[in-house]
C-alpha cells in the first residue's frame, strides 16, 4: 500500500476515513489486533475428482500477511466422471478427462457417424479415483461430427465432438 494513503488514514477520523477507504476500494478488516474469530466461505465449482488443497492469505494494510493452514478436501466420485471434451468444436486436437471410481479395464474410442471407428485413445486399466487425459487428434480426418465412446466394466458415456477444418 503507498505510504501516502496511511500516512492520510492516519489523519482521517470516523466517517471521512470510512469514504476514503471506500474510494480506495479497501474495507477495514481486522488487522492483527483483534482476536474475534472470522468464518469465511468460498464456493469452488469444476474440480476433477482426487484431493485439493486450499489456503486463505489475509494481507494486512502495511503489506505483511499470514497464511492459514491447508485445508484438504476430497472430491469423492460416486460415478464415472467424463464431462465435455475441449475445445469442441476442435482443429485439429481435442482433449477429454476420465475418472473412474474404482479401477477396471475401459476402452476409449472415436467413430464415425456411420459407425466405424477412426480412432482407439485407450484400451486397458485405469486406475481408479484418479482423472486420466486423452488427446483425439483429428488432422487425417475430414470434417465432422465423431462419437467418443466410452467403455468400462461399470459404466459406459458417449460425447460427440465436431471437427471443423
Amino acid at each position: 500500500m503507498d505510504h501516502r494513503l496511511r500516512d492520510e488514514q492516519r489523519r482521517l477520523r470516523g466517517a471521512a476515513l470510512r469514504r476514503r477507504l471506500a474510494d480506495a476500494r479497501l474495507r477495514r478488516g481486522p488487522g492483527r489486533r483483534r482476536r474475534r474469530a472470522h468464518t469465511y466461505g468460498y464456493r469452488v465449482t469444476g474440480l476433477d475428482p482426487g484431493t485439493h488443497r486450499f489456503r486463505l492469505k489475509q494481507v494486512d494494510f502495511d503489506g505483511t500477511f499470514a497464511l492459514s493452514p491447508e485445508v484438504e478436501v476430497r472430491v469423492a466420485l460416486p460415478d464415472a466422471f467424463f464431462p465435455a471434451a475441449y475445445p469442441n468444436p476442435f482443429n485439429p486436437e481435442t482433449t477429454l478427462r476420465l475418472a473412474a471410481p474404482e479401477t477396471q479395464r475401459v476402452r476409449v474410442a472415436v467413430y464415425d457417424l456411420l459407425g466405424r471407428r477412426v480412432a482407439l485413445l485407450h484400451e486397458g486399466r485405469l486406475a481408479g479415483g484418479e482423472t486420466h487425459t486423452f488427446r483425439f487428434d483429428g488432422g487425417g480426418l475430414p470434417s465432422g461430427l465423431y462419437v467418443i465412446r466410452v467403455d468400462g466394466e461399470h459404466f459406459r458415456a458417449a460425447r460427440t465432438v465436431t471437427l471443423v477444418k
